[in-house]
């Protein structure tokens, strides 16, 4: 096994040894992992956040060598890469500004919030460069790690690369009583992860097929080459996205150590899942526990390549403090209410949606040349608050994100799943690696919409009756976004209306 740490032009390899911690150990070239400031208002059930503000900048991911970047910043903190963790509370009304200071033209997508379609972001409701955009955010879903971005399509999926990411922390009433970490920073720690590429001046290098998936490459955690960690002894939390474009990573830690898993995309688990890896895929989150002994001064934490080079990289040393901490534990239920499906009933619940993809080979070089997507066409309709039975039939390697609700994985080749250990999700990776057999794959999903997709201020009869109209609607979105090398990305757009 080879762990590599900033492989790349810049980088270095190392050979790891399972006995030997003389890897871990803090050094020179080792930079403190940095934590995105908090924007949060812990009194407050309605309130508007400081303004955002998205920046062209530079950003010295290694010493002396600066990097075209973008950053996101408020009048509270001045950021040249990556954007404020945004936290807010089940119940909240949160105002919400972009200022979009970039030359490019943007959006911005709350990736996993559960809002009606005209306060989330889309190629409907795009941010022109030098203006801004205004949305208020209502709060009703249950805890949860989200995050915000531009969608992955074309400049989006540049801007991503550079620097456009933060993440969305929700908080309830459940959590506060689980009294597991929740102290932003110490105890509870963001890991956004993302693959770069370097030239020999430490510029960041983005092409347009996203990152050559081939090319050699650097991991960071919180645009921190070479991360490290010093943190007191106990549980921790580590919140885990996958910020890359198209990467999968295999999470673990050294010595092959168990870590419990205790959220999925959606929200907490029923109880804590003890395991060694943890697969994610672009968009995806989780958040795991561990529990870090006085004395384990070199542990790591590794991220490996799912797909394409089996490749493991040395993505944060962790060192424990001997210092005194917040007695924490690691609960045996997670949830008030078990999440539990009734499989028999499921099984009587009409498919409403269908998608049939292949990953055909495509030569252009362009990202949205390879993607299909019907700006125009709202291609179907659901209604709300109804129990939805998804179908997807799928051959290649695919990271699927679906607007606007959460949803349970049912089956994967008419196998039934687990769905208390896998948890509520809205991004899924579906795929085998490149060198194994492309066959199709069928995943039923159960999904549930809370929110129409009518256009801010329209008239709900017309909207209703008019599903396909986007004079009247802005429809939520599904992301098929093919892994493979030139393959083809899918886009699909649909509305959600009220019960007759």
């Amino acid at each position: 096994m080879t762990v590599t740490a900033g492989l790349g032009v810049l980088g270095t390899v190392y050979s790891f040894s399972k006995s030997s911690e003389a890897e871990y150990e803090i050094t020179k070239s080792d930079n403190l992992l940095f934590i995105p400031p908090l924007l949060y208002e812990p009194l407050a059930d309605f309130y508007q956040l400081p303004s955002i503000t998205v920046k062209d900048s530079t950003y010295s991911f290694f010493p002396e060598k600066s990097s075209s970047s973008i950053g996101l910043s408020t009048n509270q903190h001045e950021l040249n890469y990556l954007g404020p963790t945004i936290k807010v509370k089940r119940g909240d009304v949160v105002g919400v500004t972009i200022n979009n200071q970039t030359n490019m033209t943007t959006m911005n997508h709350w990736h996993g919030l559960q809002i009606p379609s005209y306060a989330d972001g889309s190629p409907h409701l795009l941010i022109p460069p030098k203006e801004s955009w205004n949305t208020t955010l209502h709060i009703q879903q249950e805890a949860a790690t989200c995050w915000y971005h531009p969608l992955n399509y074309d400049i989006g999926d540049q801007q991503l690369y550079l620097g456009y990411a933060g993440l969305f922390i929700i908080e309830d009433d459940n959590i506060q009583s689980l009294n597991i970490p929740t102290t932003y920073g110490l105890d509870d720690i963001p890991l956004i992860v993302q693959d770069k590429v370097f030239d020999n001046n430490g510029q960041q290098i983005y092409t347009k097929q996203s990152t050559n998936l081939l090319d050699e490459y650097t991991v960071i955690v919180n645009g921190t080459i070479n991360p490290y960690l010093s943190i007191a002894p106990g549980w921790v939390r580590f919140r885990l996205l996958n910020a890359s474009n198209t990467r999968v990573f295999d999470f673990s830690f050294s010595e092959q150590a168990t870590f419990y898993k205790v959220a999925s995309d959606g929200g907490m688990l029923n109880s804590p899942v003890a395991m060694t890896s943890l697969t994610l895929a672009s968009g995806e989150r989780s958040e795991i526990m561990i529990f870090l002994k006085e004395g384990n001064k070199n542990i790591a934490l590794l991220a490996t390549d799912k797909l394409f080079s089996d490749i493991s990289f040395l993505a944060l040393k962790i060192t424990v403090e001997d210092v005194a901490c917040t007695e924490t534990v690691l609960p045996s239920r997670l949830r008030p209410n078990s999440l539990n499906v009734n499989y028999n009933l499921v099984n009587t619940l009409p498919v409403t949606k269908q998608i049939k993809f292949g990953s055909d080979v495509s030569k252009n070089d362009s990202l949205a040349a390879n993607t299909i997507y019907q700006f125009n066409e709202i291609e179907s309709t659901l209604l709300r608050e109804e129990d939805e039975i998804w179908m997807l039939e799928l051959t290649g390697n695919y990271s699927i994100h679906i607007y606007g609700a959460s949803f349970l994985i049912i089956s994967i080749d008419d196998q039934p799943l687990v769905t208390s250990d896998i948890g509520w999700q809205d991004t899924l990776f579906i795929g085998k690696p490149l060198k194994t057999e492309n066959k199709i794959q069928k995943i039923k999903l159960l999904i549930k919409f809370n929110y129409v997709s009518y256009r801010q201020g329209v008239n709900r009869f017309q909207a209703k009756t008019n599903p396909t109209s986007l004079k009247f609607h802005v429809p939520y979105l599904y992301y098929c976004r093919c892994l493979d090398q030139n393959g083809i990305s899918k886009i699909g757009q649909f509305s959600v209306s009220d019960k007759v």
